[in-house]
């Protein structure tokens, strides 16, 4: 580097690499990151590897030490990826425009986590996107200093004034957290607060504020969870933290309405929320927010109430028949046996079963039913229940014998593995039953989730998806490439002419074809019809200069016109030809 330049108070490390290589007249980080051995992604998200440290400390003579301090280095040391990503927001960067016209363009550290959601400065709202076409901004281009969709500079940007006494509380409690300084706390209970404690407790208090009212602005509404359609929002951010700090400034006064209305939910939306705190008794910190959520009364205790099994029931003498209550079955394939009591012994619910096996309650076992694998019987006054005898049998089939050291894929990653592909446990499960994979059980007298699968089951299972795929959708391009030995280019071509037609199309989201499938007829068909030179020569035992001489002469046509860079014969045509010409 021949020009450096001073790196500024609180800059991250990722903004200092690009100002240094804008000044000295580089373009981008893309051939540095490959003599770094390092990941563009990593990099642009102030991530960078010792190799790099020591590269940069060369150009500028800054000790390593000092330039860890400007990277996020240490935190992923200390709490990991997984952590990590919950504090920093990534490949998005958020900027001050005040900041960036007073001090130039460049990034500040603390603008990556995600937490910190205005400048206490200027008491501005972080942007994290264009101004004019909304699109997200990166390190690149808000180091250069202009939108490149739309060519907007960032600095002229007019960010929204946020001087409500609660946001400025709020974002300077979490900025101290992130700075690693001494603050007095929201509540006595908040002084050996970290900010690692405060992401956890956060997210715990974000199930008490689903939707509510914003204490920022009571037109807004908080919808704490985000899906992974949803891109990073700095506003719905800002509101969230601000309401969490605002449940936690007056403890445990605003805690006790929000806790009583939770409790007020159905079980089926109430104990998730509840298993989210009981998470916080790892934290010696935070236990205090859990024995506050225990005092609140025994529903908290006992939100869950354990159900004694049939067999244990009949033990103790209970006299079943008295008790029977009406139960809804989803399954379809129901054996109808309403005029017989239940049987004393040798039948399980189904939830017994869905234990036994090891998988989610009655919906997966459900669809076992209906795919026949069990049979359902229904008892008088409604009651369902499965053959023990039956269950046995069909766990004893699908987990496959007892191995010790087996070794392979377990269950439940074999369905993640192959999910591209239309995968589910119906599916494996039908497979495993008719002997086509052989999965074997490294527990004795396991579940099904315990089932191993080597990788000759895994090559079977993979070709008959690929079968059942183009049984019923037709081929993939990549699979007519290889069947036609053509390219990507030209199968595009053949289908604008129209001698393919896809009859099977994934559309993303935004309606962008995705992923096409072509009937396999046709694709046969194709390839069956139109031969090469090469192919037609071998096939009518004729040279590839006669069959050349008769398309340059007219004698025969090019019958995909010039779809290829290679002649394509129609084989009909051929025949006539030839026949002709040998006669």
């Amino acid at each position: 580097m021949n020009r450096i330049c001073d790196i500024m108070l609180g800059e991250s490390l990722v903004s200092y690499v690009f100002r240094l290589l804008k000044l000295n007249d580089y373009g981008n980080i893309e051939g540095f990151a490959k003599d770094w051995r390092a990941s563009r992604s990593n990099i642009r998200n102030n991530l960078f590897n010792s190799l790099s440290l020591q590269v940069i400390h060369t150009w500028t003579g800054i000790p390593v030490k000092a330039l860890e301090t400007y990277a996020l280095n240490e935190w992923e040391k200390q709490l990991g990826t997984k952590m990590m990503r919950k504090l920093i927001v990534r490949n998005v960067v958020k900027f001050c425009s005040s900041c960036l016209q007073e001090d130039g363009l460049h990034h500040q550290k603390i603008w990556s986590f995600e937490a910190v959601t205005m400048c206490l400065k200027h008491q501005l709202l972080l942007r994290d996107a264009c101004q004019r076409c909304k699109m997200r901004v990166i390190m690149d281009s808000l180091i250069t200093g202009s939108c490149p969709h739309c060519y907007f500079h960032f600095a002229d940007s007019q960010s929204t004034v946020e001087d409500t006494e609660l946001a400025i509380k709020a974002q300077r409690f979490i900025q101290q957290l992130v700075m690693r300084r001494s603050h007095a706390g929201l509540s006595p209970e908040l002084k050996g607060l970290t900010l690692t404690t405060y992401v956890k407790l956060s997210h715990a208090c974000l199930h008490l504020l689903q939707g509510r009212q914003s204490q920022l602005n009571k037109t807004v509404t908080i919808n704490a969870f985000k899906n992974k359609y949803v891109q990073f929002d700095n506003l719905l951010s800002h509101h969230l933290h601000a309401n969490v700090v605002y449940l936690l400034e007056d403890f445990p006064e605003r805690l006790k309405e929000p806790i009583a209305a939770l409790f007020k939910l159905p079980p089926k939306q109430r104990n998730p929320k509840l298993q989210a705190f009981d998470k916080l008794k790892d934290e010696e910190s935070l236990r205090w927010i859990v024995s506050l959520m225990e005092k609140e009364g025994d529903r908290f205790k006992k939100r869950t109430v354990t159900v004694p099994s049939r067999a244990t029931a009949i033990e103790n003498g209970q006299d079943l028949s008295l008790k029977q209550s009406k139960v809804s079955c989803a399954a379809s394939h129901i054996i109808d046996a309403s005029s017989n009591v239940v049987p004393s012994s040798g039948y399980l619910r189904r939830k017994e079963v869905a234990r036994m096996f090891g998988i989610s309650d009655r919906q997966h076992l459900n669809l076992l039913i209906d795919a026949k694998l069990l049979r359902l019987y229904k008892f008088k006054g409604s009651q369902y229940f499965i053959a023990a005898e039956e269950a046995n049998a069909l766990l004893k089939k699908l987990r496959g014998g007892y191995l010790s050291d087996a070794k392979g894929l377990p269950l439940y990653d074999m369905l993640k593995r192959f999910k591209p592909y239309g995968l589910k446990l119906t599916d494996l499960v039908s497979m495993i039953a008719e002997n086509q994979l052989m999965p074997c059980c490294p527990v004795q007298n396991g579940k099904l989730t315990d089932a191993h699968f080597s990788s000759a089951d895994l090559q079977r299972c993979e070709a008959l998806l690929i079968a059942r795929r183009r049984m019923e959708k037709g081929y993939t391009k990549d699979e007519i490439e290889r069947i036609l030995k053509l390219d990507y280019d030209t199968v595009l071509a053949l289908e604008r002419r129209g001698f393919l037609a896809p009859s099977h199309e994934t559309l993303y989201r935004s309606g962008k074809r995705r992923i096409s499938y072509y009937p396999a007829a046709a694709v046969e068909e194709l390839k069956e019809r139109f031969l090469t030179i090469d192919q037609a020569a071998s096939v009518f035992d004729l040279s590839k200069r006669t069959l050349r001489q008769w398309v340059r002469s007219g004698k025969l046509s090019d019958a995909l016109g010039s779809v290829t860079k290679r002649y394509m014969l129609d084989k009909r045509e051929l025949e006539q030809v030839a026949t002709q010409e040998i006669s």
